[in-house]
């Protein structure tokens, strides 16, 4: 009776250890994709911010399918309407026109109008199957034909995403792998960060086309008060900043030049209310950012 007691005991104790074992990596598990897939209300990671944005890198991105046609039409000649028109495909302009849609309405990295797109329902996964829709609505519009849309795929066009992570071995080496790099690069909870105005100062002067650099006692500061190995992000709390207005952490209207830094169109005074393309952080506002865009800097 003694040791079925204790075989009782220790097994409960063995099942236990388990038990909370599974919890905890439920726990892991479930905490990572909360990091990078809040996508409403307020901007809680910087990298949701192209979803949001009417401009990347100086570029207009059209709303939805409506708007995309409307932006073509303006950029389009009339000689070259009329050229798409009498193509015997949209395939054709997979290299051309579609490839400009690639490239400059961030296709590939996500923007608004693949989030309107994907919430409407066209069930194409990557860049090319996008723009090949876009080309088809696009040609079907000239011809003044009625365009198919997601209510012409079965069930509706509507496909269940399923944005769950599943972690494999593969992923908890990639997940380890960061870990160590960040913890290596000093990354961790708690330590001060300083900002770099990769975008420029929100008060910032400018003489002949250049942005001075903000002065020292424009230093900004944040902390880290969370890490995310999964995606290699580090959410930082802003703790100092001389601007009320906060920082500008975000600009679309800005272009890459050629040396590949970003060029300064003119000097920022106070947030503009209606530009959805610059986004602001305030003092004590907590926001992901990727830990290699450069947008911060361990301070020393």
């Amino acid at each position: 009776m003694r040791n079925d007691n204790m075989n009782l005991i220790l097994t409960t104790k063995v099942m236990g250890l388990i038990l909370r074992s599974i919890l905890a990596v439920t726990a892991f598990v479930f905490c990572i994709p909360e990091s990078f897939s809040q996508q409403k209300g307020a901007i809680s990671h910087y990298d949701e911010i192209r979803y949001i944005t009417e401009k990347i890198e100086g570029v207009y991105i059209p709303k939805d399918m409506d708007d995309a046609m409307a932006v073509l039409d303006r950029m389009l000649s009339q000689r070259q309407k009329d050229s798409i028109k009498n193509l015997g495909s949209a395939l054709d302009l997979h290299f051309s026109l579609g490839m400009w849609m690639r490239n400059n309405w961030n296709l590939w990295g996500g923007s608004r109008l693949t989030r309107s797109l994907d919430e409407a329902g066209y069930v194409n996964w990557d860049a090319d199957g996008i723009s090949s829709d876009i080309c088809f609505a696009y040609m079907s519009h000239l011809k003044g034909e009625k365009r198919d849309t997601p209510e012409a795929i079965p069930e509706n066009g509507k496909p269940a995403r399923n944005h769950s992570v599943k972690i494999d071995e593969w992923e908890w080496k990639k997940i380890e792998k960061n870990r160590k790099a960040l913890l290596e690069g000093g990354y961790k909870e708690g330590t001060i960060m300083l900002f770099t105005y990769p975008y420029g100062d929100i008060s910032a002067m400018e003489k002949d086309g250049t942005t001075v650099l903000p002065a020292e006692n424009h230093i900004c500061e944040g902390v880290i008060t969370d890490i995310n190995y999964w995606n290699s992000s580090i959410k930082i709390r802003l703790t100092k900043t001389h601007s009320p207005h906060g920082i500008i952490i975000y600009d679309g209207n800005l272009k890459r030049g050629e040396d590949g830094k970003y060029k300064q169109n003119g000097k920022h005074t106070e947030p503009p209310a209606d530009n959805p393309a610059i986004f602001f952080m305030k003092t004590g506002e907590e926001i992901w950012f990727p830990s290699n865009t450069g947008h911060w800097k361990i301070k020393k």
